[in-house]
């Protein structure tokens, strides 16, 4: 395109390779950004200079773009490999498009663990256990056993391709190192299968608690009736089985640490997207695909939270031992042992926390935007229907582990799930659906709870000394 030469008066024209200042080099990758857009753009340097830059407008379109520079690729850095991948097509930001294409094996493989057809049969055959009478036990049994068999070949290759992905990112983005050695596949094996196996009871289980679960519960989780179809419920608790046994095999049994390097891989290996793909092709469409994601990775987050508590209680009670035992006696007396912590016991009610939805949990995004948190006259607020939705979701781990169990009617732990979702819903409906007024009634009745524990262990200690002298 001509230009005017304001010294002369005429008009010039320059190729583009020169106007640009390229510096000709034929395997550089050229890029550059839309200052409309914000998209990003790369292209080869040889087709550049060779040929210039072909663009399409459409009616009253324009681009103007700016920042161009010229990259070298490199193992680290294959611009060539994503210019060819990207095709001509903008994307938000190249840094990141670089990474999703070195995690693309992971997200297909993701993808394949969560095919349609064998996550539709699946669903078949726990609906085939829930309407069939004891005909054919024997070549339903025989039919799950293939069908999950099937699942567990296909979540193999994930592992295996994920775990490598994983360490490349690590090793690029810094984090604690993942021991040489994967643990055991065999075991990841057997413990895959057993949560797969169970979920396909999840018909026989619903049954146990008496009544059929709430119109909440049918939207999260595979049932009798679901609110969607079986195979879009199906796709979420395949998905957290598949990043579970990924999170065992990655971290090994010696790291002991499984439930934090879960929540890493779901954020370094960048699967929501995929698996938010992933659910769309099972049935969930638009925002709800995403909610199933979201629902994954809370589920992760609930996991690691209650890990470290654990880890955190018992740390606090090897500290109190071992200053007990290194604290030296009085000399002529024989100090009394300290009595047992009692038992904890809520003061005001059911406690809102109730291991489902850990306290700490209310700042996460996902857990705001999964309940609906809004804030309105100062305070923020739930709503009530979605929060359900995620109180049976989070119940998971432990129906998966009451369908792994003996059917039994009437069953302590059924019990046990469906009340203390009752409660956490009743806790929030008593705060007035406001999230910040249920937490500070939780702190308040943990302080008073702490006070009562130290007075009972002062007075224990007083009547020991008593009775002692």
């Amino acid at each position: 395109a001509a230009y005017a030469d304001k010294g002369s008066g005429q008009l010039r024209q320059r190729r583009l390779r020169e106007g640009l200042a390229l510096s000709g080099d034929y395997d550089a990758v050229l890029a550059w950004s839309d200052s409309l857009t914000g998209l990003e753009y790369l292209r080869r340097a040889g087709v550049v200079l060779d040929r210039g830059l072909t663009l399409e407008l459409s009616a009253y379109q324009s681009h103007v773009f700016l920042n161009w520079r010229e990259l070298r690729a490199s193992a680290e850095e294959p611009w060539d490999r994503l210019c060819d991948f990207l095709s001509g097509r903008g994307v938000p930001n190249l840094g990141e498009a670089l990474v999703n294409l070195e995690l693309q094996p992971v997200h297909e493989a993701i993808g394949e663990a969560l095919e349609p057809r064998l996550v539709r049969q699946l669903a078949d055959l726990a609906e085939e256990a829930r309407v069939l009478t004891l005909t054919r036990p024997s070549a339903m049994e025989s039919e799950r056993k293939e069908a999950v068999e099937r699942a567990w070949v296909q979540c193999e290759r994930f592992l295996q391709v994920a775990r490598k992905g994983y360490e490349n990112r690590l090793k690029r983005e810094g984090g604690a190192a993942l021991p040489e050695a994967p643990a055991d596949m065999g075991a990841v094996a057997i413990a895959f299968r057993r949560g797969a196996r169970a979920s396909m009871r999840f018909p026989a289980v619903e049954a146990q608690f008496g009544a059929p679960w709430p119109g909440a519960a049918r939207c999260v989780l595979p049932c009798a009736s679901p609110q969607f179809t079986a195979t879009a419920m199906w796709g979420p608790v395949l998905a957290w089985c598949a990043i579970e046994a990924l999170a065992q095999y990655a971290a090994a049994e010696a790291a002991g640490r499984s439930a934090a390097i879960a929540v890493d891989l779901f954020d370094r290996l960048r699967l929501r997207e995929p698996l938010a793909r992933a659910f769309e092709t099972l049935g969930l469409e638009g925002e709800e695909a995403w909610r199933g994601a979201a629902r994954v990775k809370v589920l992760l987050l609930a996991a690691a939270a209650s890990a470290k508590a654990a880890s955190e209680l018992k740390m606090a009670e090897l500290g109190e031992s071992e200053a007990g035992a290194d604290e030296p006696p009085n000399a002529g007396e024989s100090k009394p042992k300290s009595a047992p912590t009692p038992a904890r016991e809520d003061t005001k009610g059911p406690d809102p926390e109730n291991v489902l939805l850990p306290a700490g949990l209310w700042r996460d995004p996902d857990v705001q935007w999964l309940t609906g948190v809004h804030k309105a006259d100062g305070h923020h607020y739930v709503v009530r229907e979605p929060y359900q939705e995620l109180l049976w979701w989070m119940a998971l781990p432990a129906l998966i582990e009451r369908a792994a169990q003996p059917p039994a009617s009437g069953d302590q732990a059924t019990v046990r799930i469906g009340e203390s979702i009752k409660d956490a819903l009743k806790a929030m409906e008593e705060a007035g659906y406001r999230v910040d007024e249920m937490l500070q009634e939780k702190e308040s009745a943990e302080h008073e709870t702490d006070e009562t524990q130290e007075l009972s262990s002062s007075r224990t200690e007083e009547q020991r000394g008593v009775r002692e002298e």
